[in-house]
Protein backbone atom coordinates (compact mmCIF):
# COMPACT_ATOMS: atom_id res chain seq x y z
CA UNK A 1 0.00 0.00 0.00
CA UNK A 2 1.23 3.38 -0.84
CA UNK A 3 0.93 6.78 0.88
CA UNK A 4 1.51 9.82 -1.09
CA UNK A 5 3.70 12.49 1.11
CA UNK A 6 5.05 15.65 0.28
CA UNK A 7 8.05 14.48 -0.65
CA UNK A 8 6.94 11.81 -3.08
CA UNK A 9 4.27 14.47 -4.89
CA UNK A 10 7.06 16.98 -5.44
CA UNK A 11 9.40 14.32 -7.06
CA UNK A 12 6.56 13.57 -9.89
CA UNK A 13 6.19 17.10 -9.84
CA UNK A 14 9.49 17.81 -10.99
CA UNK A 15 10.55 14.68 -13.58
CA UNK A 16 7.77 16.54 -15.90
CA UNK A 17 9.46 20.13 -15.79
CA UNK A 18 12.25 18.72 -16.87
CA UNK A 19 14.10 21.13 -19.81
CA UNK A 20 17.05 21.19 -22.19
CA UNK A 21 19.38 23.92 -22.68
CA UNK A 22 21.49 24.05 -25.60
CA UNK A 23 24.38 26.27 -25.64
CA UNK A 24 25.10 27.99 -28.70
CA UNK A 25 28.58 30.22 -29.11
CA UNK A 26 28.21 34.03 -30.21
CA UNK A 27 29.20 34.57 -34.05
CA UNK A 28 32.19 36.96 -33.72
CA UNK A 29 31.32 40.40 -35.07
CA UNK A 30 32.84 41.33 -38.17
CA UNK A 31 35.59 44.33 -38.70
CA UNK A 32 35.32 46.62 -40.73
CA UNK A 33 37.95 47.77 -43.21
CA UNK A 34 38.73 50.70 -42.09
CA UNK A 35 39.79 49.78 -38.53
CA UNK A 36 42.23 47.13 -39.95
CA UNK A 37 45.93 47.61 -39.85
CA UNK A 38 49.32 45.25 -41.36
CA UNK A 39 51.88 44.89 -38.76
CA UNK A 40 55.10 45.33 -41.15
CA UNK A 41 56.33 42.25 -40.21
CA UNK A 42 54.40 40.01 -39.26
CA UNK A 43 51.89 40.78 -41.88
CA UNK A 44 48.95 40.05 -39.40
CA UNK A 45 45.84 41.91 -38.77
CA UNK A 46 45.23 43.94 -35.62
CA UNK A 47 42.54 46.31 -35.17
CA UNK A 48 44.57 49.47 -34.86
CA UNK A 49 43.65 51.54 -31.65
CA UNK A 50 44.28 48.48 -29.06
CA UNK A 51 46.52 45.53 -29.80
CA UNK A 52 49.08 47.53 -31.70
CA UNK A 53 49.99 50.35 -29.09
CA UNK A 54 50.29 47.68 -26.78
CA UNK A 55 52.56 45.79 -28.91
CA UNK A 56 54.48 49.08 -29.82
CA UNK A 57 54.90 49.74 -26.01
CA UNK A 58 56.13 45.98 -25.13
CA UNK A 59 58.54 46.36 -27.66
CA UNK A 60 60.13 49.65 -26.74
CA UNK A 61 60.12 48.34 -22.61
CA UNK A 62 62.13 45.52 -24.17
CA UNK A 63 64.61 46.85 -26.10
CA UNK A 64 65.58 49.52 -23.13
CA UNK A 65 65.86 47.17 -20.72
CA UNK A 66 68.23 45.19 -23.00
CA UNK A 67 69.80 48.69 -24.05
CA UNK A 68 69.99 49.27 -20.33
CA UNK A 69 71.58 45.95 -19.53
CA UNK A 70 73.85 46.68 -22.41
CA UNK A 71 75.44 49.52 -20.95
CA UNK A 72 76.11 47.74 -17.82
CA UNK A 73 77.62 45.17 -19.29
CA UNK A 74 80.15 47.61 -21.67
CA UNK A 75 81.03 49.60 -18.06
CA UNK A 76 81.96 46.82 -16.48
CA UNK A 77 84.40 45.56 -18.64
CA UNK A 78 86.62 48.32 -18.57
CA UNK A 79 86.77 47.21 -14.55
CA UNK A 80 89.95 44.21 -13.77
CA UNK A 81 90.02 41.88 -11.10
CA UNK A 82 88.17 42.58 -7.94
CA UNK A 83 86.58 45.90 -8.84
CA UNK A 84 85.05 43.41 -12.01
CA UNK A 85 83.75 40.89 -9.68
CA UNK A 86 82.23 43.57 -7.53
CA UNK A 87 80.43 45.42 -10.53
CA UNK A 88 78.90 41.41 -11.44
CA UNK A 89 77.62 41.15 -8.31
CA UNK A 90 75.90 44.96 -8.24
CA UNK A 91 74.65 43.90 -11.71
CA UNK A 92 73.23 40.61 -10.63
CA UNK A 93 71.86 41.86 -7.67
CA UNK A 94 70.17 44.44 -9.46
CA UNK A 95 68.23 42.34 -11.61
CA UNK A 96 66.94 40.80 -8.71
CA UNK A 97 69.41 38.37 -7.44
CA UNK A 98 70.02 37.40 -3.42
CA UNK A 99 72.95 39.54 -2.78
CA UNK A 100 75.76 37.69 -0.96
CA UNK A 101 76.36 37.13 2.40
CA UNK A 102 78.94 39.17 4.42
CA UNK A 103 82.22 37.40 5.01
CA UNK A 104 82.98 35.72 8.60
CA UNK A 105 84.82 38.42 10.61
CA UNK A 106 86.58 37.01 14.52
CA UNK A 107 84.65 38.92 17.33
CA UNK A 108 87.98 39.56 18.84
CA UNK A 109 89.33 41.26 15.55
CA UNK A 110 86.27 42.92 15.23
CA UNK A 111 86.50 44.45 18.75
CA UNK A 112 89.58 45.32 17.75
CA UNK A 113 89.26 47.05 15.07
CA UNK A 114 86.29 49.06 15.88
CA UNK A 115 88.34 50.24 19.24
CA UNK A 116 91.49 51.25 16.87
CA UNK A 117 88.73 53.10 14.96
CA UNK A 118 87.47 54.73 18.08
CA UNK A 119 91.39 55.77 19.14
CA UNK A 120 91.66 56.85 15.59
CA UNK A 121 88.59 59.12 15.70
CA UNK A 122 89.39 60.52 19.19
CA UNK A 123 93.21 61.65 18.35
CA UNK A 124 91.79 62.96 14.78
CA UNK A 125 89.24 65.12 16.43
CA UNK A 126 92.28 66.28 19.24
CA UNK A 127 94.25 67.28 16.71
CA UNK A 128 91.72 69.45 14.90
CA UNK A 129 90.55 70.70 18.20
CA UNK A 130 94.06 71.97 18.57
CA UNK A 131 94.86 73.52 15.22
CA UNK A 132 91.47 75.52 15.38
CA UNK A 133 92.96 76.60 19.10
CA UNK A 134 96.21 77.92 17.00
CA UNK A 135 94.36 79.43 14.05
CA UNK A 136 92.48 81.97 16.86
CA UNK A 137 95.02 82.67 18.70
Amino acid sequence: MFVPTRSSLLKSHDEKKCETVVFENKKPKKVSENKMAVVDSDKKLISSKGKLNKEKKNKDNLTMKKLRYDIIKFGTSGFSGAKKEESKVALAVSLGAVPPKRKYLNYKELLHCSSSSTINRTSLESVQLQAIADKIQ
